[in-house]
């Protein structure tokens, strides 16, 4: 699978689009994890999304318990690993820049550790579609969705710790995959993202594929609740 990916190349094609309608570029505000002006604007035009995903994602852990730290993971999971196999077969994408940034592995390896309920095992099975993008530059609007998650596994992290910190020792890997590095993952996509963004139709490619890719998560979080099991 990954030799379909070309090395340092990113494809980029998409319909002609109105300049006027977008925030340019250059006068983004400063996204605060990375110096990425086109990681800045994409912070900014999908601003609408980001409180609803958050809310649905991190209000089973409110009071953290091993079921709903459980079902958090499988969530995630199912949301994550269908859409590493469509990054993973998206031509004009830099192998070594997009398989550290695919952590379904991890999470697997921490819900075996955790042992799934009848629950979570019944929502995998359901696998939540995600389609096939049209350019590379459509695919990373959708990694940024799936990194910024990253930007909570600290206060998730935090929270599991003080509540039941034996569950890191058996199933801790996918949040401790980003300990200490989650800076320099930030400088790095937006580095990409800067050079992808090259003209403004790109520029809109990626936030199309970003706007989709919130959709879709919030449809995947928003049909699988924690309901206390």
């Amino acid at each position: 699978m990954l030799a379909r990916i070309q090395p340092h190349a990113i494809t980029l094609h998409g319909p002609t689009v109105d300049e006027g309608t977008v925030t340019p570029i250059a006068s983004a505000p400063r996204h605060p994890k990375a110096l990425s002006p086109m990681l800045a604007r994409l912070t900014l035009e999908t601003k609408r999304h980001h409180a609803p995903i958050e809310e649905l994602l991190l209000d089973a852990i409110a009071s953290p318990s091993v079921s709903s730290y459980r079902h958090l993971l499988a969530r995630l999971y199912g949301f994550d690993a269908p859409l590493a196999s469509r990054l993973l077969s998206t031509t004009g994408l830099d192998a070594s820049f997009l398989v550290p940034r695919i952590r379904a592995a991890w999470i697997a390896s921490d819900l075996l550790g955790l042992g799934l309920s009848r629950a979570e095992g019944a929502m995998l099975l359901r696998r939540h579609e995600i389609p096939a993008f049209s350019s590379g530059a459509q695919a990373l609007g959708w990694l940024y969705v799936s990194e910024r998650v990253t930007l909570r596994h600290d206060l998730i992290r935090a929270k599991i710790r003080s509540a039941i910190p034996e569950v890191l020792e058996t199933a801790g890997d996918y949040l401790g995959s980003t300990q200490h590095r989650a800076q320099h993952g930030w400088a790095g996509l937006g580095a990409a993202l800067d050079r992808a963004a090259y003209c403004e139709i790109a520029a809109q490619e990626i936030i199309k594929g970003a706007h989709a890719a919130f959709e879709s998560q919030h449809a995947w979080l928003a049909s699988t609740p924690f309901d206390g099991f």
